[in-house]
């Protein structure tokens, strides 16, 4: 298990080449992460974000007409690390009643 993620906190074209899909790769990586990481904080899980499917596969999303399958992981895990780490810190904002909640 890595003990630091690094991760980009706004999403910029230039970290992937110029991706012309990256963006939604992005979000979409980050919105598996925000449940994943809100979840894991919920159940008592420690703060792993490798321990995904999600982050291991980083394909959710990804259709063939997409591009490079590469580039669009990249952006994805980028993604995923930043809301993981949000929804692990703040998995109070987005659990009520056991039941998770986009946000406040």
């Amino acid at each position: 298990m890595t003990d630091y993620y690094f991760f980009t906190l706004t999403y910029e074209a230039g970290n992937y080449g110029g991706y012309s899909y990256g963006l939604s790769a992005y979000d979409q990586g980050y919105e598996d992460g925000l449940y994943t990481g809100a979840n894991d904080a919920w159940r008592g899980q420690s703060y792993d974000p490798e321990r995904s499917h999600f982050f291991a596969r980083a394909t959710h999303g990804y259709r063939n007409t997409l591009g490079q399958r590469a580039i669009y992981q990249q952006a994805y895990r980028d993604g995923f690390l930043r809301g993981y780490d949000e929804g692990f810190r703040n998995w109070q904002q987005y659990f009520s009643g056991g039941v998770f909640h986009r946000g406040p």
